[in-house]
Formats: C-alpha cells, structure tokens, sequence
C-alpha cells in the first residue's frame, strides 16, 4: 500500500502543480503549486518512513545498513546529497535563515522547497522500477500538459479566463519563460510516444530489443502516432506564440545534441553531415544578430519576419533584455568579489554581515539575491524596465547559485551535471567502464573551463566575467558534442 501511495504521489506532482492556481491570492502562480508540492512529497515521505519501518520489522538484523548502502551506490545519489548540502550550508550562513529556509513571499523556492525536490527525486529512484510505471509517468506528464498548453492557445486567441495586464502568453505557469519551458521538457516524451506508436519496440524496457512487450508483438499504432502527433505541433505552437526566446534556442539544441547521438548509431558516417548542419546553423544565428554594411542588407528581410525577430537579439548586448542581463551578471560578480560587508555600522535592525569573509564560499543563502543586490543594484535596469523593477533573480543558473549558495554551490551543482550527463552517456552507449566514464567527466569540465577562457578573451563589455555564467554550461554541452563526434571519428578509423 505505501509503494502506491508513493506512486500515486509523483503521478500527482506531474499533474496537479501545473495546473494550480489560486486566483484569491495575492500571486496566483507559483506559491500554491509549491505549496502543493511539498505536501504531495510529504505524503510520500511518510510512506516511504512506514514502508522502511515495516521491512525492518519483517526483516530484522541490518536491513536498513544494507538498504542505505544499495541506495548510496545508485547513479548520481552522492552528486544529489552533496548537492542538498550546499543549501543546508547556505541557509545556515544566509542573511536571513529564516527566509532561506521556508522561501520568499513571491516564489517560496527556499532550502525547504529544493530538498522536497531531492526527496522527490530519490522517491522516484528507488521505486520505479518497472515498465508500466515509467509508461504510467509519462503518460500522466503528457496528460498535465494538455490544459497546460490549451490555457496558452485560448490566451492567444484572446480566450483566457483571466484578465491580466501582461501580453504575454503565461498559461497556467505564470510566465512565457516558465511556459515554454515546461513543454520544452515535455516534448522529448511526446517525440518518443509517436516513434513507440510507429515502431513499437524502439523505445521499449532495454532499447532496441524489438517489438515484443509481454510475449506479445506490438503493432503499429497511426492513430496514436496521429494524436500525439498533434499534441506535438500544439506544443510547438505554444511555444513559438509565446515569445520566450531561451526555451526555443534550448530545443534547438536539444534537438542537435540528440541528432548527434542518434543518427551515428543509425548511419555511422551521418555525423559528419550532422556536423556541417550545426555550425551552419550556429553560423546564421550569429549572422542574424550582426550588423555591418554587408549583412544588414542581406539578413533585414529574415529579422523582421514574425517569430524570428526576436532571434535577431540574442547574442547582442546592446538589446534591450540582453542589456538587462549583463548588467545583473556584472552586478552579481560585482557582489561576489566585495571588500566591504554588507550592512550599517552601529545599526541594530541591519548590522554587518559577520559572515562576509566566507560570502564567496557559502553565498548569501537561497532567496536572498534581491536583499543582497540591493547595494550593487544597476540603475540602468530602471531606465529599461521601468522604475518598479526589482528582479529577484539573475536569470542565469550558474549566477544565482553563485549569489546564493557559494563557491560550495556552483562546484556541487556542476558535479551533479557531469555525472548525469556521463551516466546519460552510458546508458546510449557512448560510454563504458568507471575508467571512461571519468575520462568523459575531465572532457566535460576541460571543454566548460575552456568555455569560460574564451569569453572572458572576447569579452567587449568591460567586464572579463560577465559572460563567464553563460559560458560555463555552454561549454560543458560542447563537451558532450565534442566525446560524440571523437567517437564517431575514432570508430570511423577503427571500421575503416
């Protein structure tokens, strides 16, 4: 019974948060999907607390010693404990602890919040374990995404229930950015319902086993591919109209990356074609968001074609939404490196920081950017986005975890990305053996640092960190391009 329970609880965290709101409150967005998520992960939490407790009645003598020690030994467990760490440290240090720990009035994305979404993730580590449950999460994430994606066209359309002053699709998400995003994550488990549908098989238990699930051989299913066929392109209506720019630039490159690990597989000598096509594609991109008497002329008719515009601007500081950007970045690292801590001499209700040495170390806590940035905040960003502008965030990860939880932070954060990205490695068979895998680690963190050197180089802003946040990841995505296409290289050689 407690394994349902448990069960029933991450199908209903893919659902219900998504669609939350509450129009009685002050925010109607994301408080109450928070808040609802951290009740259905408490749930959980005590049932997995019984169901630990009854094995151990049943099964006296070490159990739990031996259980600990399984769970320990699971892929990315000790990334994601060291990881939590980093946030307890934090909040422990933070400005205002309290604060830190429960979250903010406005987003509630405090330690508290962050470690349900941990316990979360080890919940559904240790108890999906078969088939059914994973076509069961995946057919409940596509579910929720349904009148998720609806809410935004019906906005497009003018239809929306409720009256705002934004002119951005926002969905039942509360943001354009938040909204793409999410279909973005959804659209990879649509993509793989219509390939099951078509040849049943490829996507099924151990990849590339056939078209056989319980003894029985799976048939084509084209009405099915059909209707996912048309939530797909409702997705990537949505999330074009929306206008969020980083969400569709993701895709793009989530498409590139899988493109790059699959078609080898297929057609070993596809990766050179591939390859050709990405920097084509990165090529126009940047051509697009150049100007000079040459290009101007050539590219003005695709920049002010409608949805592609806003692709003009990406890589341009002189932008108005990048300009904002690079000044929050400038400010945070302006932040980061400050001699002087923050707070009035003699003042009881702001003292100073008496942990301001270790600032760099620990951050400033979760939640508290706003409060801390308050010192270094840019004027500027009031001439852009109004007089009322406060952003509470720098709207770049490796930034934010950087202000808020440190040094200890970014290098946890970053080892929970390498080892998921070389254990997603191993599992499509780009990488094998512990001694691989960690050679494929040092790839990754060589290509982010050789990331980092280059921006900081052809920085123009003045400041050689300003890019250094966006750099970071970027690099570190390179990374896993570059093992792919060495691969492909080295096996081309050993075939050849």
């Amino acid at each position: 019974m407690c394994g349902g329970i448990i069960e029933a609880g991450w199908l209903a965290s893919v659902i219900v948060p998504p669609l939350a709101i509450n129009v009685h409150a002050t925010q109607i967005y994301e408080p109450v999907k928070v808040a609802l998520l951290r009740s259905l992960v408490g749930m959980m939490v005590l049932a997995w607390v019984v169901l630990t407790v009854e094995e151990h009645v049943r099964r006296p003598g070490g159990r739990v010693i031996d259980r600990s020690r399984s769970w320990l030994a699971l892929p990315l467990v000790v990334p994601v404990l060291l990881f939590a760490a980093s946030y307890v440290v934090s909040t422990l240090f933070s400005l205002n602890p309290s604060k830190s720990l429960w979250g903010s009035f406005s987003r509630l994305q405090g330690t508290y919040s962050t470690l349900c979404y941990l316990a979360l993730f080890g919940l559904v580590a240790e108890h999906l374990r078969t088939r059914q449950q994973i076509d069961r999460l995946v057919t409940a994430i596509l579910l929720g995404s349904v009148p998720v994606a609806a809410y935004g066209i019906s906005e497009h359309f003018g239809l929306g229930p409720l009256v705002t002053t934004s002119t951005a699709i926002v969905g039942t998400l509360g943001s354009s950015l938040f909204l793409s995003s999410y279909l973005v994550l959804v659209i990879p488990l649509v993509l793989a319902r219509v390939f099951e549908s078509l040849a049943p098989g490829v996507t099924d238990g151990a990849m590339w086993n056939g078209a056989v699930r319980n003894g029985a051989v799976q048939k084509p299913r084209p009405v099915a591919a059909l209707l996912y066929g048309v939530l797909l392109a409702v997705h990537a209506a949505v999330i074009l109209v929306s206008g969020s720019r980083g969400p569709a630039v993701g895709l793009a490159g989530a498409g590139l990356v899988a493109v790059a690990l699959a078609l080898p597989r297929v057609r070993h000598w596809l990766w050179a074609p591939w390859l050709g096509a990405a920097v084509g594609g990165v090529l126009l991109l940047v051509a697009m968001n150049s100007s000079g008497p040459m290009l101007s002329p050539l590219f003005e008719p695709l920049r002010s074609a409608p949805y592609v515009e806003r692709f003009s601007s990406v890589i341009r500081t002189d932008g108005p939404t990048v300009r904002v950007r690079t000044l929050l970045w400038d400010s945070a690292t302006e932040l980061l490196l400050r001699t002087t801590p923050l707070g009035i001499p003699g003042d009881t209700l702001a003292p100073p920081d008496r942990h301001h040495p270790i600032r760099p170390l620990v951050g400033y806590g979760p939640e508290n950017q706003p409060t801390a940035m308050t010192v270094v905040f840019p004027p500027e960003i009031a001439l852009i986005e109004g007089r009322r502008a406060r952003p509470d965030r720098a709207h770049n990860e490796t930034i934010d975890l950087a202000v808020t939880t440190g040094l200890l932070g970014v290098l946890a954060y970053y080892v929970l990305m390498f080892g998921l990205l070389a254990y997603a490695l191993e599992l499509l068979g780009w990488v094998g053996g512990a001694s691989r895998r960690r050679r494929t680690i040092v790839t990754l963190a060589t290509c982010g640092v050789l990331a980092v050197v280059v921006a900081a180089l052809l920085d123009r802003t003045g400041s050689p960190l300003t890019f250094v946040g966006l750099a970071l990841p970027f690099g570190v995505v390179a990374g896993v391009l570059v093992h792919v296409v060495w691969r492909c290289a080295r096996d081309g050689r050993t075939s050849g």
